[in-house]
């Protein structure tokens, strides 16, 4: 049993957790990692001057608080640890808990800023490990001094409960809630660059408590009304421990990503735009380091009025330190589909990465997502479900792969209140560790207050 587990188990009775894991050491899981650092230019976009920063959502300048709510929910959860065993471990874990966001704007002539503070606690009436605070904050600074050049710097640190974020609509579900228009949907799966969480596999194995963060910096210039070039370099990190261990897993370690990327873009029409890139990154961590470059090529089309495509193929060159020989040869390929039809929201992406973000010696990633909502404007009533799927192989890892999936329906009731239920279904397997279920849905009060002019 992974120690994480155990912990949960064990915090009723005041058990230490380094006792169970040397007891069972023998059957703690593999976890795995995924970062997945996916850059997608927008086409939805006219050629012409460099795109404009995106609209923040956040409200008029000063420091305002933009949401609070209370929730009540569970989740059952159940480990396999080897074929043909009883589940070794079935919990119903009962939460209760509140958050509230706060958020801060600055607009000046060709500028914005805004910082955005996120904080929760969650409570659980039987495991004290699970007790615990969820924090998110977030920094954006865009800035256009003229009109052909404009700048962009990105930062978000966060620390949670993995029980909080498994029912968090993240990545393409929340890009398609929050869509509007199919430019502001292209948008939002563009700019979300693989966070930390990105993974339904960490979902699963990274344990009670997540710590991570990620700075991003970029240029963007165009040079004529058909020619851009964008340049972006960051770094990630991600932690896998807490109260003061090591590690929850031994073989899942804390990994550190740096990155560097170049795109050129040329409008072919208003509708078609092909681009070429080229990126270095380097993972690290203390069991494993990797680097490789790449180099690709792609087309982006809008595609009438409310949908998008785009697909990107390239090579790339991977060495791994302390290693003899030349390296090795890959290749990479993603694409992104969307659409936003009358009240109806549709998108998907599809990455095969080389190599291994996650520090753990992997020859490959292969990662899909899906979701869909539907917001009609006369009603009060919306609905969104997501999908996703992720898979490693290769190397001494072999395989693992995990899905995710998520629904989540809305009943406003009344101008600043809203009924939330969401639930969830997760599962992972692999050769190396238990193969782990959860099954929950959470019922949340929200409070939106009336935003200032």
């Amino acid at each position: 049993m992974s120690c994480w587990l155990q912990e949960i188990r064990s915090s009723s009775r005041g058990e230490d957790c380094r006792e169970a894991r040397s007891r069972l050491a023998d059957t703690r899981p593999y976890g795995v990692l995924a970062a997945l650092l996916l850059a997608i230019p927008v086409w939805a976009q006219e050629p012409g001057a460099a795109p404009p920063p995106e609209e923040l959502h956040a409200p008029p300048a000063g420091i305002h608080l933009t949401g609070a709510s209370v929730y009540l929910g569970g989740d059952w959860l159940s480990a396999l640890y080897s074929e043909g065993e009883p589940s070794s471990t079935n919990l119903w874990l009962l939460t209760g808990g509140v958050t509230g966001d706060v958020a801060w704007q600055l607009q000046r002539r060709g500028t914005q800023a805004s910082i955005t503070y996120h904080a929760g606690y969650s409570r659980n009436q039987r495991f004290a490990a699970l007790n615990g605070f969820d924090q998110l904050i977030s920094f954006d600074l865009r800035t256009d001094p003229d009109r052909h050049t404009f700048f962009t710097l990105t930062a978000t640190g966060e620390t949670g409960l993995m029980s909080d974020t498994l029912f968090d609509p993240r990545y393409v579900l929340a890009a398609a809630l929050s869509a509007s228009s199919v430019r502001q949907l292209a948008d939002s799966l563009k700019n979300d660059s693989g966070a930390v969480l990105d993974s339904p596999l960490e979902l699963a194995l990274a344990g009670v408590r997540h710590r991570g963060g990620e700075v991003f910096a970029g240029v963007t210039h165009s040079f004529s009304r058909r020619l851009t070039a964008n340049l972006r370099i960051g770094g990630a990190r991600e932690l896998h421990s807490y109260s003061r261990q090591q590690s929850v897993v031994p073989v899942y370690p804390n990994v550190s990503i740096g990155m560097a990327d170049l795109g050129i873009t040329y409008a072919l029409s208003p509708r078609t735009q092909i681009i070429g890139s080229g990126t270095y990154t380097r993972t690290y961590s203390r069991q494993y380091r990797a680097e490789w470059q790449s180099v690709g090529m792609g087309i982006e089309r809008l595609i009438g009025r409310e949908s998008f495509a785009s697909v990107q193929g390239g090579y790339a060159r991977i060495w791994e330190p302390g290693i003899a020989g030349p390296g090795r040869n890959s290749y990479l390929m993603s694409g992104t589909l969307g659409t936003t039809k009358r009240y109806h929201s549709l998108a998907s992406t599809f990455r095969r990465g080389v190599a291994d973000y996650h520090g753990l010696g992997a020859d490959n990633t292969i990662a899909i997502e899906g979701a869909w909502t539907w917001a009609p404007q006369p009603s009060s009533w919306s609905v969104g479900s997501s999908l996703g799927y992720e898979r490693l192989g290769g190397g001494w890892l072999g395989m693992a792969q995990g899905w995710v999936g998520q629904a989540n329906v809305m009943r406003r009731l009344g101008a600043h209140m809203a009924l939330e239920f969401a639930a969830v279904y997760m599962a992972d397997s692999g050769r190396d560790f238990a193969a782990l279920t959860r099954r929950g849905a959470r019922v949340s009060l929200v409070w939106t207050p009336e935003r200032p002019r």
